[in-house]
């Protein structure tokens, strides 16, 4: 089959697959190509923005997480542990896919820097080169015979 579409076409239709839902392997299988090739279109197609984009895409798969989430809010509500877990995975996807996580990293990042400058700059400091003492003239001694000191 994909050797009688171009690839802006197979490009084409492996993000509508995507967007209707298909996995890689599905979209793979429809096409006739490999799973590997299949995502490779359906980047390419986001990044050339033959269709509406990546932030369409972000917007179908944040509003199949809502409709995840709706479906699975009963039981997390009356306690079922599995039923809580897969919507805090639910949750961390949402999470990542829309970039809330991001603050909460640079932060820690942030710190993480700046403890790591204030341990290096400690460190260096051991090994600063002090400017020399200056040295209090000492009168030079006698050539030839060393001064006579008085007797103790």
């Amino acid at each position: 089959m994909s050797d009688n579409l171009s690839l802006q076409e197979r490009r084409i239709r492996a993000i509508n697959l995507r967007r209707a839902g298909a996995d890689y392997r599905s979209i793979a299988r429809s096409l006739g190509v490999s799973v590997s090739t299949a995502w490779r279109l359906v980047d390419d197609a986001l990044r050339l923005v033959l269709v509406d984009g990546t932030e369409r895409l972000r917007q179908i798969e944040g509003e199949r997480l809502d409709d995840a989430q709706r479906a699975l809010w009963p039981a997390v509500i009356s306690g079922d542990a599995r039923a809580v877990d897969v919507f805090v995975r639910l949750s961390a996807r949402r999470a990542r896919m829309f970039g809330l996580d991001i603050e909460a990293e640079s932060e820690v990042e942030r710190e993480m820097r700046e403890a790591y400058r204030e341990q290096v700059e400690t460190f260096l400091a051991g090994f600063a080169v002090l400017p020399p003492k200056p040295r209090t003239p000492q009168p030079p001694e006698p050539s030839g015979l060393r001064a006579l000191e008085p007797p103790t």
